[in-house]
């Protein structure tokens, strides 16, 4: 049978493995971390670095969607424009007014109308796609911009919280270890005067140490 000794020492040993695996825990732990600070602040340099650069290539791309756009009103104006013609030619061939609207419409003049007719619908559906993959590609620029942007914010918002938890971990440790102040407005004696009596203090030397009566200069009558 064991003694009650034995049982708290056996405790006090499970107690003290528990508290070293805890202690090595914690130190791993903060091993990781400070290396996850090294390389945040790393990257948030990279990042600050690669900042002008995007922004350059941001504005870029505002200046080449700005032109598109332009492009887009033009190509839709002749699209509506190439619409309109082949409408009226489709109707000139229906009511067989041919001759009467152009004169003298021959049937290689018929020919060159509809091949103009098919390049125009040809090239209004080039239009149409480019203007879709132009869509495409600027949105995708654009959601690639927000998500940079947020995890700029991110980083920005974690160097801060790491930066004020150093700042606090620097002031405790100051504070603990520091040399205590002596409170304000504490009166200051010199060196020399340390051991000198209150009575036997010189203000004016000419006038030699101030007496205890030296302040009372006249009793009051009884």
């Amino acid at each position: 049978m064991f003694s009650d000794e034995d049982l708290d020492l056996e405790r006090l040993r499970a107690t003290l493995m528990q508290e070293t695996q805890m202690k090595e825990m914690v130190e791993e732990s903060c091993n990781e971390l400070a290396v996850t600070v090294a390389e945040l602040e790393k990257r948030y340099e990279g990042i600050e670095d690669e900042s002008n650069e995007w922004k350059t290539r941001f504005e870029i791309q505002q200046e080449i969607n700005e032109q598109l756009r332009k492009q887009i009103v033009i190509l839709q104006e002749k699209v509506m424009q190439a619409s309109k013609t082949t409408k009226d030619i489709q109707r000139i061939v229906k009511s067989n007014t041919i001759t009467t609207e152009f004169g003298s419409a021959t049937p290689n003049m018929i020919k060159l109308l509809q091949k103009e007719k098919t390049g125009l619908i040809n090239q209004r559906k080039d239009i149409d796609w480019r203007v879709d993959q132009e869509a495409k590609a600027y949105h995708k620029a654009n959601e690639e911009r927000k998500n940079i942007q947020e995890e700029i914010n991110q980083i920005n918002a974690n160097l801060g919280d790491i930066r004020k938890s150093n700042a606090l971990t620097t002031g405790g440790e100051g504070g603990a270890g520091g040399r205590p102040k002596s409170p304000r407005g504490s009166p200051k004696r010199s060196i020399g005067q340390r051991n000198i009596p209150p009575d036997q203090r010189v203000i004016d030397p000419r006038k030699g140490p101030i007496k205890k009566t030296a302040a009372v200069k006249q009793l009051p009558s009884l």
